[in-house]
């Protein structure tokens, strides 16, 4: 029974007390989070910007989303740095789950390389890690074990993972983010001009008038009518409209009273035939009296004679 017990305590990787110990040690170490030139959501440390994104993913999704994000999965290069990590993620997940880093040695196998290219010159592996259980655990997360360090794992678990890009690209970034509101204050004044498809007031033009279309007909025809705009009566003074006259029976082939024209209040009775009726028109015409063939009678401030 002795040699049982002393087994299962070699077999006690640590005690509550170290436990209790290593928490404290852990709490001592957290940095305070500061923003600094980051944009919104991410955190400032020695020259990069780092977020935490709590949505579960595989690594290969979580490497992509950090690349949407012109970043990296978080790469580690010092102790300092991983204290910064682990109360980044401490302050967003007081559970503080295991949560991917960009360390992997999927394209050779104990060649563990950063996804951003960085050298791997810091590890913080857990006791026993990386141990590529089976042959299967390519990827690399933090948080394993009391004090959460280093594990490898299966590439396609789904975990939290932390972003992290470089302060050149964290200007870039902050741009894309200024882009992005003004983008969002265009969309509101656009929402809050007319509704696209709504009709405007016309303004009748003065040379042409409006066209109002009418209902189609029976037979699927559109026909089109003008508006014509309302006539304004002129004041310019105008001579009287002048009457002419030639009035002949319409049951004979004779006249049944001489041939007379009627200019304005006066009657002029045709004497000679056409011809004279001709000569009394070009007297109209020009205002002087021509010397006619035949004899014209001028009978003036007569009463118009119409036919009954």
């Amino acid at each position: 029974m002795m040699l049982i017990f002393l087994f299962a305590l070699a077999l006690d990787p640590a005690s509550p007390q170290d436990d209790h110990e290593v928490k404290l040690q852990l709490n001592e170490q957290r940095v305070a989070l500061q923003r600094g030139s980051c944009p919104m959501f991410w955190f400032s440390f020695n020259g990069r910007c780092y977020k935490y994104l709590s949505s579960p993913m595989s690594w290969a999704d979580a490497q992509l989303h950090c690349m949407s994000l012109r970043a990296n999965l978080v790469s580690i290069h010092s102790q300092q740095e991983q204290n910064f990590v682990n109360s980044l993620i401490r302050n967003f997940d007081p559970a503080v789950r295991p949560t991917w880093i960009g360390l992997s040695d999927i394209h050779k196998e104990g060649s563990w390389m950063w996804s951003d290219a960085s050298v791997a010159n810091f590890f913080f592996w857990n006791t026993g890690e990386p141990n590529n259980y089976r042959g299967r655990e390519h990827c690399g997360h933090t948080n394993l074990g009391p004090a959460l360090r280093w594990n490898d794992a299966l590439c396609s678990l789904q975990m939290p993972f932390v972003c992290a890009l470089r302060t050149h690209m964290s200007l870039e970034a902050r741009l894309t983010e200024l882009e992005a509101q003004l983008r969002t204050m265009s969309d509101r004044v656009a929402s809050q001009s007319p509704v696209a498809g709504t009709e405007r007031p016309s303004v009748a033009s003065a040379s042409r008038p409006p066209v109002v279309p009418e209902q189609p007909g029976n037979q699927g025809w559109v026909t089109v009518r003008r508006k014509h705009s309302p006539k304004v009566q002129s004041t310019a003074h105008h001579p009287p409209p002048v009457h002419v006259s030639n009035r002949f029976s319409p049951l004979s082939n004779t006249p049944a009273e001489k041939p007379t024209l009627v200019i304005g209040s006066s009657i002029k009775t045709l004497e000679t035939g056409p011809v004279c009726g001709r000569a009394i028109l070009e007297e109209m015409a020009t205002g002087i009296p021509p010397s006619p063939p035949g004899k014209t009678k001028v009978v003036k401030n007569q009463k118009k004679l119409h036919p009954k």
